[in-house]
């Protein structure tokens, strides 16, 4: 699925009377990622490029695995 079909997606859920929530993008991220600074841009990034293409509010989670 390309990125021009999930936006008309995220578009026709925001347009839709019957769905009175708002969307929000979350994206979880292991801890591990942030020792080492070339996998941690990357993950900025990845983050950043999806903010941009979805346009929707962002949460990005850094997840401790234990």
């Amino acid at each position: 699925m390309d990125s021009e079909s999930l936006k008309n997606v995220l578009v026709k859920l925001q347009k839709n009377d019957k769905f009175k929530s708002s969307l929000v993008a979350i994206e979880l991220f292991e801890a591990f990622n942030i020792y080492d600074p070339a996998q941690y841009i990357s993950i900025c990034l990845s983050a950043l490029s999806s903010m941009i293409n979805l346009e929707l509010p962002h949460i990005n989670v850094i997840w401790l695995v234990s």
